[in-house]
């Protein structure tokens, strides 16, 4: 058996398809593994012992292409056929795509087509997108920037490559560094610039930990993030920090965080490396990020999260970092987030310190009620009722057209109205976000409507908009029961 996994996503996602990878080894023992990943970031998978053979995309190649003085679109489409080619000869028996990209579906499709059985998003050959499991249409609604879900993304890309995961999974190559040495290492960047401090703050965090840490201190980064730490740097005791920022590669700060005590970083690479090293992980965590999804995994790790900045409180997160490393201590730590003793219990990896409540618990647990047959979520928001009346409402609309097309009227009369209906019920969500979870849903089943006969098109667009009807006709009965609203249209 010969298996690939198309992984083309940022070095973050490869370190997080680390697990996945062993998971499928262990389910396939004699399978022949192989990963597809951006040239540029090839050596991430260096040391993981189960792959076969690595397969690389040579983005910058093709947009040189596309960019060069005399710009070759033909040029462009050679390459890729060059590495359709490539692919389709080694006979692959599975796909598994844990990119969700319209390229990486692209060439699951193609592949599909040639023999491979397609694992996640894959394309039909009139190009549409093809979503065929329960948890890739579960990503396309539920995860991602401003959304509500609390699965980490690594039992995502788990469930889509159909393999359980075990504690075994998580480890990382023997190699240099071995001892675990009194360090806290940071990651002082990030993937975007918004999700990490300024020098400001990285300074006083510095300067924080000083004040009760006596061991070393090391930044790694990379050449992106020089002048940042020079300006860290020249602002503090030489013997306060030491800047590698540049210095390392990928091994290297691999076997950097293997002997650290503790690494402090923002959503960046780090933190998944370090839950290959199994070191305790300080994340902090901007309002942007969704720390249930790429948060770290390592036993001990903490999660704290600020809204902006400004509201980050330092000398907080210096006595959270302490806690971390001395837990037999008393020390009063701010609300924060930590690691579940069991990752596998549940949907969720992490938990409140504190049993918070929190601004998204309702579009979540409705999350888990249209899903995985959870418990409705208790004191619906402010017009949220009312916002299950505009969505039945407009739904009628779209029914109404459906039934006026199955009688034989012409689709076009109705494609304009249609298409209203479903901006309408967006508008909806931007007013009333916990309806978010139920429409976006509604919109994944439309997805996933197959090419086909009009008749067959048409019966699958009724069923989706049946099931939402059904859906919010449900939700309205349930909250009505037990709230004092006025009496609506249901």
């Amino acid at each position: 058996m010969k298996i690939l996994v198309i992984q083309l996503t940022r070095l973050g996602d490869i370190y997080q398809t680390w697990p996945v990878l062993r998971a499928l080894k262990r389910k396939f023992p004699q399978a022949e593994l192989h990963v597809l990943l951006r040239k540029r970031f090839e050596s991430a998978i260096a040391g993981l012992e189960v792959v076969t053979k690595v397969q690389t995309l040579d983005t910058s190649n093709i947009l040189e292409s596309l960019v060069a003085v005399s710009p070759s679109a033909d040029a462009a489409m050679l390459r890729m056929n060059e590495l359709c080619d490539r692919l389709v000869a080694e006979n692959y028996d599975q796909v598994i795509n844990l990119s969700f990209s319209k390229f990486s579906s692209t060439l699951n499709g193609y592949l599909e087509r040639r023999g491979a059985r397609a694992l996640g998003y894959s394309r039909y050959r009139d190009e549409s997108l093809k979503i065929s499991d329960t948890i890739s249409a579960y990503f396309y609604a539920q995860v991602g920037r401003d959304r509500e879900s609390r699965i980490h993304l690594v039992k995502i890309f788990a469930a889509v490559a159909e393999v359980e995961l075990a504690l075994e999974d998580w480890r990382a190559p023997q190699s240099g560094f071995g001892q675990i040495e009194d360090r806290i290492t940071l990651q002082i960047g990030a993937s975007e610039a918004h999700k990490t401090l300024s020098a400001a703050k990285w300074i006083t965090l510095i300067r924080q930990l000083r004040s009760w840490w006596s061991g070393e201190i090391t930044m790694v980064g990379s050449m992106s993030e020089t002048h940042l730490s020079e300006s860290i740097c020249s602002s503090l005791p030489d013997f306060f920090v030491t800047s590698l920022i540049g210095k390392t590669d990928l091994q290297q700060c691999m076997a950097i965080v293997r002997s650290s005590r503790l690494v402090i970083a923002p959503d960046s690479l780090l933190i998944h490396v370090a839950a290959l090293t199994q070191t305790p992980v300080l994340n902090l965590s901007a309002a942007s990020v969704n720390f249930y999804e790429t948060g770290p995994l390592s036993v001990g790790s903490r999660v704290l999260r600020f809204e902006n900045e400004v509201d980050l409180l330092i000398d907080e997160a210096s006595r959270l970092a302490q806690q971390i490393l001395n837990p037999q201590e008393s020390i009063e730590v701010p609300e924060h987030f930590q690691l579940k003793e069991d990752i596998f219990q549940g949907l969720e990896c992490y938990q409140s310190a504190l049993n918070s409540k929190q601004a998204s618990d309702f579009s979540w647990h409705l999350i888990r009620a249209l899903y995985f047959e959870g418990e409705l979520p208790k004191d619906p928001p402010a017009a949220f009722l009312q916002a299950l009346e505009e969505i039945f409402e407009v739904n009628e609309v779209s029914q109404d057209c459906l039934v006026q097309i199955r009688a034989g009227k012409p689709i076009e009369r109705f494609k304009k109205i249609l298409e209203r209906s479903d901006e309408v019920l967006q508008a909806i969500v931007g007013l009333v976000p916990a309806t978010g979870p139920l429409v976006r849903k509604f919109f994944a089943e439309k997805v996933q409507i197959k090419p086909g006969t009009t008749e067959e098109i048409l019966a699958a667009t009724e069923q989706a908009h049946e099931l939402l009807q059904k859906e919010v006709v449900a939700l309205w009965t349930e909250y009505k029961k037990s709230n004092d609203y006025q009496e609506g249209v249901l």
